[in-house]
């Protein structure tokens, strides 16, 4: 039992490369956040005449799609390993962010309104639901004894994110002109998120929980433990004997 406790404490303590590479996640998703959520209103009320109303509106069926994604996940965790949830999240906000770009193209693309809207609306779901399961997954993967340590770093990371992100929002946006300005913002954090999937894909064997491992091994770990307990009773018995 003793080698048993060992390896599994062994197991969740994770290295240095998975912890910096879920904290950089994290810090991602947040940057995504706090540039939409800043520039979002200024970006309509330029390009589509919006006011307050409008804004709101679309700020409404943002907490919609969130609500939605955030239901769905909540689903989906009991089928689906973290890992893949995450990746999904990370892919929304690519998808979501290179729609909400102001391309110029002689395709047949649909209007830039419908794909802003769209675009915002998928972000918010892959935000939705890539923040909390990275905490999930980084809460499992790290000790308990640290975890506070550990959850202060990522959170750390987070805030960060969320201070620095409006700043820039609001510097490129206003000095890069106007039609390379949301290629340039929007484009370069499509460009971090499409590291942070690299980053998984990398750490993709190292992001499974010692839970996880445990119940694909259910079956081995349970024959061990009656094996052991069955040569405990064995020695009882010899001793009685004896």
């Amino acid at each position: 039992d003793r080698v048993d406790r060992q390896v599994v404490t062994e197991q969740r303590i994770p290295s240095l490369l998975v912890v910096g590479g879920l904290i950089f996640i994290q810090f991602s998703l947040m940057c995504v956040w706090s540039v939409i959520e800043t520039i979002a209103s200024i970006l309509a009320g330029d390009l589509f005449g919006w006011h307050i109303h409008e804004c709101n509106v679309l700020f409404i069926w943002g907490g919609v799609a969130s609500l939605l994604a955030y239901v769905s996940f909540v689903f989906a965790s009991k089928r689906m390993e973290d890992r893949f949830l995450i990746a999904y999240a990370i892919v929304a906000c690519i998808f979501g962010l290179l729609m909400m770009i102001a391309w110029s193209s002689s395709l047949p693309l649909p209007s830039y309104l419908s794909r802003f809207v769209a675009g915002y609306l998928i972000v918010n779901m892959g935000f939705m639901t890539g923040r909390p399961v990275t905490f999930s997954l980084y809460s499992k993967l790290t000790p308990e004894k640290s975890q506070g340590a550990y959850l202060g770093y990522m959170v750390a990371g987070g805030s960060f994110a969320r201070a620095t992100g409006p700043f820039v929002a609001v510097f490129v946006y206003y000095h890069i002109g106007k039609g390379r300005n949301t290629l340039v913002l929007f484009g370069s954090i499509a460009t971090i998120m499409m590291t942070c999937l690299a980053v998984m894909l990398t750490l993709w064997s190292s992001l499974i929980p010692a839970s996880d491992k445990e119940k694909s091994s259910g079956g081995k770990v349970s024959s061990h433990h009656s094996e052991g307990l069955s040569m405990h009773v064995d020695r009882a018995n010899d001793n009685v004997t004896k």
